[in-house]
């Protein structure tokens, strides 16, 4: 059984590899039928059933993802990334409650999960909490100090409390970083 698992493991990645491919030039329902294909062969790994849920959520059916994602947290309780997941699921559909409990459950979990203070602070952002979510950003960009989204993000809050010279600062870090990224 063992000498099985390697193979069949090996051949999920391979498909996993090719759905992300797939995400990546925006075509999630096709993505969505081949990491079903991985999960068959694979169905006890949480990083297939995250894909899985990621591609849901981006063909449009989030119910499904949060499906996965519940079935992925029963058996997986200490999987952060399906948190944050969740919780950007939740904050899109216009549950800001759970999106921040979600939130919040990852960052008990990993607190410096950049992903999960970006997107606290979106909420709070959006919220009008505007203080709140440049600590967001800030503890974001503490965890990532290349993380081009916060530093987006992080110069917006700035500009809604005022500080121009902190935003524009901001703005410059987030060119560096989108720099970088077309080298």
């Amino acid at each position: 059984m063992p000498d099985q698992e390697v193979p069949n493991r090996a051949q999920a990645a391979r498909l996993v590899s090719r759905a992300v491919k797939l995400m990546d030039s925006g075509k999630a329902a096709a993505a969505v039928e081949i990491l079903q294909q991985a999960l068959c062969i694979d169905p006890g790994s949480p990083l297939v059933r995250l894909d899985l849920a990621s591609a849901y959520r981006e063909a449009g059916e989030p119910a499904k993802a949060l499906d996965v994602l519940d079935t992925l947290l029963r058996a997986n309780p200490q999987a952060a990334d399906a948190r944050v997941l969740s919780g950007l699921i939740h904050f899109e559909a216009g549950r800001t409650e759970r999106a921040e409990e979600s939130y919040r459950s990852a960052l008990e979990l990993e607190p410096g999960h950049r992903d999960a203070w970006n997107d606290l602070g979106a909420l709070r952002f959006v919220s009008g909490r505007y203080a709140e979510a440049r600590e967001c950003f800030e503890r974001a960009l503490d965890a990532d100090p290349d993380l081009a989204d916060a530093w987006f993000n992080l110069a917006d809050a700035c500009r809604e409390l005022g500080d121009g010279e902190a935003a524009a600062k901001a703005d410059e870090r987030f060119a560096e970083c989108g720099r970088r990224r077309r080298r």
